[in-house]
């Protein structure tokens, strides 16, 4: 299970007069009642807030990583609303002005991580939420788009993947950037001929441009239990989503998984299957592969933090020695 690695930046600290503030266009004139500081997450800052007069609890979103990604999740959730769970936006703005706040409003949603469910080892519950988890993810590659890249607000590609775009990210993470420091030169020299030997898999999504939501694990996703069965209640944090491959996200929900009962993956990939995705050959192996780009890209940091560190060089190690056990279709 994936351990808590750190934020990659600090909280934002806000008083009250600050967050009544922000607050004024949702609920003008309102008073706020309580805002508890959120700790899970990693990069933006989440309050969950109550204002006077209203018996409900509302979540603000400060974005630090990038501003403009309020405006990209509230495009985001109105295209994909109606197949997909997935929060509603009251407000949102990038704040513009010099020393301005750029901010989301939501209702909170009252439901259950999954990365709890999976700590739980309730293998019934399990099964059942890694069965719709898969049926949703088939539903997020639904939506297409003209090519593959990463968004703008509107949900334009504002930078255009190419088919080189693969194996030139990995050369950069390791022989330009801190990644391949980090890994040690023994291990990213090993690292760079697998990949080289086995760039031919990358051909099966070269040509993908679906919706991915490229953080697709178990701390953002929301479950709950309805007349005793287990559903999804909400995809969370689409901050990274893109457009290209279902691999992707395939890749990110199972990079544990050998450390997960069977049923999990099972059920995950039946419910992804019989919702109509689709999966080339070899499946697993290109999940595995597109994985590792993201594993490269936590490392690529001037001082990643240890645990961080040892477990993403663990990871890449598990995938190269189990190599041939990822033969499936």
């Amino acid at each position: 299970m994936e351990q808590d690695w750190g934020r990659r930046h600090d909280f934002v600290a806000l008083d009250e007069s600050t967050i009544t503030s922000l607050l004024q266009p949702v609920f003008p004139g309102k008073t706020l009642a309580s805002a508890e500081l959120l700790t899970a997450g990693k990069c933006n800052t989440n309050y969950k807030i109550r204002v006077l007069g209203i018996n409900k609890f509302f979540v603000l979103r400060i974005h630090v990583r990038d501003r403009v990604s309020g405006k990209r999740d509230f495009s985001i959730f109105q295209l994909v609303q109606e197949r997909v769970p997935v929060p509603h936006i009251l407000y949102t703005t990038e704040g513009r002005e010099p020393g301005a706040i750029s901010y989301t409003v939501m209702p909170w949603v009252d439901g259950i991580l999954f990365s709890d469910i999976l700590a739980s080892k309730d293998e019934r519950a399990i099964a059942e939420c890694a069965r719709n988890i898969g049926i949703t993810l088939a539903n997020i590659g639904t939506y297409t788009f003209p090519k593959a890249g990463f968004f703008g607000p509107d949900l334009s590609i504002i930078e255009e993947f190419d088919e080189e775009s693969t194996l030139s990210y990995f050369e950069q993470f390791l022989f330009t950037g801190q990644s391949g420091q980090h890994l040690g030169p023994t291990l990213t020299r090993r690292l760079w001929n697998f990949l080289k030997d086995n760039v031919h898999y990358f051909d099966a999504i070269n040509a993908a441009r679906s919706l991915v939501h490229s953080d697709f694990k178990g701390f953002n996703i929301l479950v709950h239990q309805l007349n005793d069965r287990w559903h999804v209640l909400a995809v969370l944090d689409w901050e990274f989503a893109f457009a290209g491959s279902p691999l992707v996200d395939i890749g990110n929900m199972l990079r544990y998984s050998h450390l997960h009962p069977a049923i999990f993956e099972q059920e995950f990939i039946n419910g992804y299957r019989e919702q109509g995705g689709m999966l080339p050959r070899d499946w697993k192996k290109i999940a595995k592969l597109v994985d590792l780009l993201s594993l490269c890209e936590f490392l690529n940091s001037p001082t990643p933090r240890d645990a961080l560190r040892q477990e993403v060089t663990g990871l890449i190690m598990n995938t190269l020695e189990h190599w041939e056990d990822f033969s499936e279709n």
